[in-house]
């Protein structure tokens, strides 16, 4: 008797008609009543919190910046195409969880206080809280309209990326169960961070006409303020929306089994700060090495043509076993030793896939930039795009449940080679 195919997890596609009773319709979705909208919250909610509990098989690599919560829209599609060919698997924010969510867990907003010339303080709130309701269901309560025809588009676009969701390729979950359960610690790691000298310096270097760290899945580096002094007792808490947004997303991605990929270089930068500031004492002998990058065909397809893509050609799947095999076999190399690792070993294959497209169908669809893939022998891997590059961790201090997120993370233990990743986190990029 032959061994029974092992049953596929429910998505949200799956919930989504199990809750409407059969496949959705675009123009009935639009005509949904807000008594109709609540009870679909209410039955999605059970599912996401159900959700919450699941590992995601053989992990996955959670997308920071827009894109991981707003991976399935339209202008995302061709960022993603790239992204389906070349990771093993993604893990977005569910944009139907984010849209329905009440932000009940998240830290209340902080006022900082400014001093006017007259001695007033002119108090302005910032931070998660506020940001995250920018088209939330909550804030569209009174336009019934304009949320069912929202709530539509949303099911929409996930629909146009059924078949990865479906083949398990692109996994959705929902982040408020676990910025809920999680809560104490987020609170913990914000409160290091923002009493950190070392944090403090790194926000405030951060060039002005440079984009700075990511402050919450729909803003980057932007955050509101007054040209009046600060009051000094107020000052530390102006960083705290970029200490919340990273350990938050190091805390989802722990909790389903998944790696952080941030959105940027200063993401990046800021990363290798605070890895250095948790586990120098317990890293003392760590062989510090650089990454290697290598440009990879860039497609400019839609998300199905690129399924197929990665379904149907021998060469990706040859890519993206000789992936595997880096992540097994260079935790312990030297940056010279990588570097001939990936000339050895992927770039023919690049040339082969490359090779590949252009001899297909596909062959005048091939972007000239290509795609920036940065390669880390036990971190895994990120298409990047422009300046973006990969990888976030946060560390809150020795011992901490921040801390142990990293180490689980971005530690892979291997016979050849000790926190390899680690290691790489504490090299100073300079």
């Amino acid at each position: 008797m032959s061994p029974k195919k092992a049953k596929s997890p429910r998505t949200i596609l799956d919930a989504l008609e199990e809750a409407l009773g059969a496949t959705p319709v675009l123009a009935e979705l639009a005509k949904l009543s807000p008594v109709e909208l609540d009870s679909l919250a209410g039955a999605l909610g059970e599912f996401w919190r159900d959700q919450a509990e699941e590992l995601i098989p053989e992990g996955a690599s959670l997308i920071g910046g827009w894109r991981s919560a707003y991976g399935s829209e339209p202008s995302f599609r061709e960022d993603l195409s790239d992204s389906l060919l070349y990771y093993p698997k993604l893990l977005l924010l569910d944009p139907l969880a984010n849209f329905f969510d009440d932000r009940s867990s998240l830290p209340d907003p902080r006022g900082i206080r400014y001093r006017r010339r007259d001695g007033v303080y002119n108090v302005v709130q910032a931070g998660a809280a506020i940001w995250s309701r920018a088209g939330s269901y909550d804030s569209l309560r009174e336009e019934p309209g304009v949320a069912a025809t929202r709530f539509a588009s949303i099911v929409d676009n996930l629909y146009a990326l059924e078949g990865p969701i479906r083949d398990g390729v692109t996994v959705l979950r929902s982040q408020w169960p676990i910025l809920g359960r999680r809560r104490t610690q987020l609170e913990t790691a914000v409160r290091h961070d923002v009493g950190s000298r070392d944090f403090q310096d790194f926000i405030s270097a951060i060039p002005a006409d440079q984009i700075g760290v990511t402050a919450w899945d729909n803003l980057q580096g932007l955050s509101a303020s007054l040209n009046e002094p600060v009051r000094p007792a107020d000052e530390k808490w102006r960083a705290e929306p970029f200490s919340y947004y990273l350990n938050k997303m190091l805390a989802v991605a722990d909790a389903f089994g998944a790696q952080y990929v941030p959105a940027s270089e200063v993401d990046l930068a800021f990363l290798r700060r605070k890895v250095a500031a948790g586990v120098h004492r317990e890293h003392p002998g760590a062989v510090l090495r650089e990454v290697s990058r290598i440009v990879v065909p860039s497609l400019e397809v839609p998300i199905r043509q690129a399924v197929a893509v990665r379904k149907s050609s021998d060469d990706f799947e040859d890519w993206r076993s000789a992936l595997r095999i880096i992540q097994r076999d260079a935790a312990a190399d030297s940056p010279a030793e990588l570097r001939e690792r990936v000339e050895d070993v992927l770039q023919p294959r690049v040339n082969k896939v490359r090779h590949d497209l252009e001899n297909s169908s596909l062959k005048d669809l091939v972007r000239t930039d290509g795609a920036d893939l940065v390669i880390d022998a036990a971190l895994g891997l990120s298409v990047g795009f422009a300046t973006q590059e990969p990888l976030w961790g946060a560390a809150a201090g020795v011992g901490s449940g921040v801390l142990q997120w990293i180490r689980k993370a971005y530690t892979r233990p291997k016979p050849s080679g000790a926190d390899a990743v680690l290691a790489t986190l504490l090299r100073d990029p300079k």
